[in-house]
């Protein structure tokens, strides 16, 4: 399982954005592709913190959605990034280049871990961002938001339940390569919001 990122003040909302899948990109002296350390979702978000932040696309739209798009210094990025934790539901690399897809195996693993990733992270709401995570994630109870307008699945919304009796929304979203839109990702994070906010005490 990847170590997550989690934001600072992750236990205020407790939202998970949940990515798909990394590749190995690195190559070492003799062009040989270099594993991917555990810490891999870190440092993805480490590289939005940096005085010139990494130029990742993928990123890059979670830095807009969790910044409002004011992001133009570190410590606007640094307060958008506390407020979330982040990894990605696929726990290996998938292959050396963007656009390969996770085999059966890869699913497995992760659809195995997803138990104890939830476990561990404790989410009220897990953002699920591509079409084929959503997919591949064992199915929860089906839940109705007719103000949610998410992808074309049915359910786009899915209730789990922790050992502790605490309960886990999941919502499918489109993956920022196909679909989605920093606005599409900070509208959803809001939407939570505003949901929490109006759930009785």
């Amino acid at each position: 399982m990847w170590t997550p990122w989690v934001g600072k003040n992750y236990n205020k909302d407790r939202i998970l954005i949940l990515g798909e899948s990394s590749y190995t990109y690195k190559e070492d002296a003799d062009g040989l592709a270099i594993a991917l350390d555990d810490d891999h979702p870190v440092r993805m978000v480490e590289g939005q913190l940096e005085p010139t932040a990494d130029d990742s696309s993928f990123m890059t739209m979670l830095t807009n959605a969790l910044t409002d798009r004011d992001c133009d210094t570190v410590a606007k990025r640094h307060a958008g990034w506390a407020q979330v934790a982040f990894t990605n539901y696929v726990p290996v690399s998938i292959g050396t280049a963007a656009r390969q897809r996770p085999d059966a195996q890869a699913w497995g693993m992760a659809k195995a871990e997803w138990p104890m990733l939830l476990e561990r992270l404790s989410p009220r709401h897990v953002i699920v961002l591509g079409l084929g995570s959503w997919d591949h994630i064992p199915k929860g109870k089906p839940i109705h938001d007719a103000a949610y307008t998410g992808p074309a699945r049915d359910p786009a919304i899915e209730e789990f339940t922790l050992a502790n009796g605490q309960t886990v929304l999941c919502w499918c979203h489109w993956h920022p390569s196909a679909g989605a839109s920093w606005e599409s990702i900070r509208n959803l994070i809001r939407h939570i919001k505003i949901r929490e906010d109006r759930q009785p005490e």
